[in-house]
């Protein structure tokens, strides 16, 4: 069930920088496809518990997102680090009192 008061943020990098510890087993369009469907998966399994931001810096990774019904975040650069404290600090500021990472 949704709660209105809480939030699932999804930080994810580019699709293409994605997987990269499997290249010995998988093509890049592979690994592409693989994050892809991924984030598209955890989209799917958390949107019952809350409302759901994809952060990332990436124009495809946040087109995908939204066509899913993710609320999307755009940070300012690359790194999952920098995107969560980005979107943690939006979070806050829009009045989202808990939020899953």
């Amino acid at each position: 069930m949704s709660d209105a008061s809480s939030a699932v943020l999804i930080p994810a990098k580019s699709f293409v920088d994605a997987k990269t510890r499997l290249a010995g087993l998988l093509s890049e369009r592979a690994r592409h496809d693989l994050a892809a469907a991924l984030l598209a998966r955890t989209i799917g399994a958390t949107s019952a518990h809350g409302t759901v931001y994809v952060v990332s810096d990436d124009d495809e990774v946040l087109a995908h997102a939204g066509t899913l019904g993710a609320t999307v975040i755009r940070c300012s650069g690359p790194g999952l680090n920098l995107a969560v404290g980005e979107a943690m600090h939006w979070l806050h500021a829009a009045g989202v009192p808990r939020v899953v990472i």
